[in-house]
Parts: structure tokens; C-alpha cells; sequence
């Protein structure tokens, strides 16, 4: 079970540092929503520290430009911003 563990995280962290690299492509931060969700309904004890300190940082940067750009209409930040408090929410993170 350790190796499955190690191998998802491992993964997880790729996919939130290639959204690093990209932080508005809505695809990026949907198929991280996705996996989270998915490692969290797994009956093994994931470690998302990394991916909760990224998420934290996506929260003070992309998410408040995004946040802007959807309250200004834009569809594809709308969802970038659905899917990042979906993500927040699961990772424990209070978006203020």
C-alpha cells in the first residue's frame, strides 16, 4: 500500500506543478479536482500537504485573477474558479 501511496502522490504533485506552469488552463485544474477526489475515496491514507501548500498558493495568485475575470463574464475563468473551490474544499482550504 506504501508504494500505491508514494506512486499517487507522487502524480498528484505532477499535475498540481504542471497547473503551476499553466495556472488558468481549466483542463489542468479540473483533472487535478478529479484525481483528489479520487485518491480521497481510495481506503488508503494519501499525503496532499504538497498539493494543499500549491493550492494555497494558486489561492493569493490564479485564483484572484481568475475570480476577476469571471465576475467580468468570462466563461472560462467561471469554470477555472468552480473547479479550484471544488478542489479547495476537498483539500481543507478556506478561499476567502
Amino acid at each position: 500500500m506504501a508504494t500505491l501511496e508514494y506512486t499517487l502522490r507522487l502524480r498528484l504533485e505532477r499535475m498540481a506543478e504542471n497547473l503551476l506552469s499553466d495556472p488558468a488552463h481549466v483542463q489542468l485544474i479540473e483533472t487535478l479536482d478529479a484525481a483528489v477526489d479520487l485518491a480521497r475515496s481510495l481506503p488508503l491514507e494519501v499525503n496532499l500537504a504538497k498539493i494543499q501548500n500549491m493550492c494555497y498558493d494558486f489561492a493569493q495568485t490564479a485564483y484572484r485573477d481568475s475570480l476577476e475575470k469571471a465576475q467580468a463574464g468570462d466563461e472560462n475563468s467561471k469554470a477555472w474558479v468552480d473547479h479550484f473551490c471544488t478542489l479547495a474544499e476537498k483539500l481543507s482550504l478556506h478561499i476567502a
